[in-house]
């Protein structure tokens, strides 16, 4: 009852599917453990509960026993802050135990090692375009480096955003319900319209879906599935560092900056509400930095 509640709220507040899906998600999760514990109503939840979640989650470990990332723990409990500050603004409870708890702070950097132009092009080749999932593949590989789209933002696309003609892309709903025009370049647009053709009509199952990129069972892709897509692709192309569709997007942007991008227009790119974001979500590579200083340094410029 309360993750409906919760959710109704959440939907009135005009967030995302993708956010309301993922708080409830989270929302439950916490208020399962709770019931674990022995609380019977959410007038119970206390500060030392949610430091105790927080301690959940900081020892909680993955399938491969890997600990749960900085980042992901920080969204999990920002859910569940979320949802407590809820029930208190709605006065189903006294006072707020959320009061200055903090988020744990993800460190600000890069993967320690991305691919490079040519590690990213080998990555796009992999795929057997003989096949109908073959060429998908190699269709989101394209679309995926060379518009810097998000792993959402990809997965909702439908034929309608896409103006092949046009060469761009219509995002329609991105990350804080924000919509932007994307360039796609035109080898991306090549093997996207490909796919239109041979291989999308042999995955659809239901003729009214305008979805763009179908699964094998003709239904939208999964956020795991487009993630293992991309991954298991990497591992194929042999490549030395795990690459995911974020991987492929910083790729995009530090490569483009590599190549002299203005960071507005990458901050353009990537949707970001603020020039900060950007320059963290890229990074100048020491060559550039050895270069620019080479050029402009009063004792180098002789």
């Amino acid at each position: 009852m309360w993750c409906e509640r919760f959710a109704e709220h959440l939907r009135l507040l005009n967030r995302s599917q993708a956010t309301v899906y993922g708080y409830t998600l989270e929302t439950r999760l916490f208020l399962k453990l709770l019931a674990e514990r022995g609380l019977k109503d959410v007038s119970e939840i206390s500060r030392e509960q949610i430091h105790a979640y927080r301690l959940h989650l900081h020892n909680q470990r993955k399938p491969n026993g890997e600990p749960l990332a900085v980042r992901s723990q920080s969204c999990k409990l920002g859910a569940v802050l979320c949802f407590v500050r809820y029930l208190y603004t709605e006065q189903f409870i006294l006072s707020n135990p959320a009061r200055d708890v903090k988020l744990p702070k993800a460190p600000d950097t890069l993967p320690p090692e991305l691919p490079t132009e040519e590690q990213v092009e080998q990555l796009i080749e992999t795929p057997d375009v003989e096949t109908p999932l073959g060429l998908r593949d190699r269709a989101i590989l394209e679309v995926l480096y060379s518009s810097a789209i998000r792993n959402a933002e990809l997965r909702a696309l439908t034929i309608e955003d896409v103006d092949l003609h046009r060469l761009e892309l219509r995002v329609r709903c991105g990350k804080g319900s924000k919509g932007r025009a994307l360039p796609l370049g035109e080898p991306a647009a090549l093997w996207v319209e490909a796919y239109l053709v041979k291989s999308r009509p042999w995955l659809l199952r239901d003729a009214d879906n305008e979805v763009l990129f179908l699964n094998s069972l003709g239904r939208p892709l999964r956020r795991e599935s487009l993630t293992d897509l991309v991954r298991v692709t990497a591992e194929n192309a042999k490549l030395p560092m795990k690459v995911t569709p974020h991987i492929l997007r910083h790729c995009t942007a530090t490569h483009m900056l590599a190549r002299k991008a203005g960071l507005r227009q990458l901050q353009k790119l990537l949707g970001h509400a603020n020039l900060s974001t950007t320059e963290r979500y890229t990074r100048v590579e020491i060559t550039d930095l050895r270069e620019v200083f080479l050029r402009c340094h009063p004792r180098e410029n002789c």
